[in-house]
């Protein structure tokens, strides 16, 4: 009879063997799980590590319009700054990991017959904590070789949460000469880089019309202060001169009567955000790297 040999009496016949079905069983319900887990996986990006910290803008909004927001006072003080011939002179991205906006503006000395250029950029970075790598990225600076020029980088102080001032120096980073300055600052998860580039008119031209290292360095700092100002600022606000709105006025041309004082009513949110918390809580590494040259 079909079946296995008989056994003793009384007890039937022998199970017949099993067969190779709860192997494979077993191998499609694990290939099953796998592709499960694995749609999961790519719907939700979950590869069950832990979670990236939400980026900290430390109160610095994003602005499509930069140049709207780069006022320049100081450098005005000795420039005459006027928009780039071309257009546009700024632009902006967005994008899943990373925002950016940039600006640049011509700059002209009535004592001298160069020219140069104030190019900005702001980063928002959402997935990348910048304080990983910033203060390594400046200090790179010091392992590029260009001709003889050699670079000087410097921490500041009272910029953002970290600031460096790299300078371009000629003659081997001997001289105090230079044409190219770079302000680089951290706040939280955005760096900003303000850049100051001067070319001379030639020979003719007058090296009086040059400034000094500490005078660009003063320039740089007052208005990258003044652009993270800005920055704070809900994009398309404006000054808070100009955001002030404009009491309607009365039959008699005054301000209609309500019974209430102007000096009451709710006080406008703060513009600078967390930004006091964000000052306390991120880490400030400043450090003064000194005089650096290539080599």
């Amino acid at each position: 009879m079909p079946g296995g040999a008989r056994g003793p009496a009384g007890y039937g016949g022998t199970p017949p063997k099993r067969g190779w079905g709860w192997l494979w069983g077993g191998v499609a319900g694990a290939v099953f799980t796998a592709l499960v887990g694995g749609t999961t996986l790519v719907a939700t990006g979950n590869w069950g590590g832990p979670k990236s910290a939400e980026p900290d803008f430390a109160g610095n909004n994003f602005h499509s319009d930069l140049c709207a927001i780069t006022e320049l006072d100081a450098l005005k003080r000795d420039h005459t700054v006027r928009e780039s011939s071309g257009s546009p002179d700024g632009s902006a991205s967005e994008r899943n990991t990373l925002d950016q906006s940039h600006c640049t503006k011509s700059l002209s000395k009535s004592d001298s017959s160069g020219s140069g250029t104030v190019s900005v950029s702001v980063e928002w970075h959402k997935k990348q904590e910048p304080l990983i790598e910033f203060e390594d990225r400046q200090r790179a600076f010091s392992d590029r070789e260009s001709g003889s020029d050699g670079y000087r980088v410097t921490g500041l102080e009272d910029v953002g949460h970290d600031a460096f001032l790299i300078t371009r120096l000629g003659d081997g980073g001997s001289s105090d000469s230079f044409s190219t300055a770079t302000l680089a600052v951290r706040e939280g998860w955005v760096t900003v880089e303000m850049r100051w580039t001067w070319l001379t008119g030639g020979s003719g031209s007058s090296s009086s019309a040059t400034p000094d290292r500490q005078q660009v360095s003063d320039w740089l700092e007052e208005d990258t202060k003044g652009l993270l100002r800005g920055l704070k600022e809900a994009p398309g606000s404006g000054s808070s001169e100009d955001s002030e709105s404009e009491e309607p006025e009365g039959p008699d041309g005054d301000a209609p009567d309500d019974g209430s004082d102007p000096g009451d009513g709710p006080e406008p949110p703060s513009s600078g955000g967390s930004g006091g918390l964000d000052q306390a809580r991120s880490p400030d590494r400043r450090a003064a790297v000194g005089t650096v040259h290539p080599g």
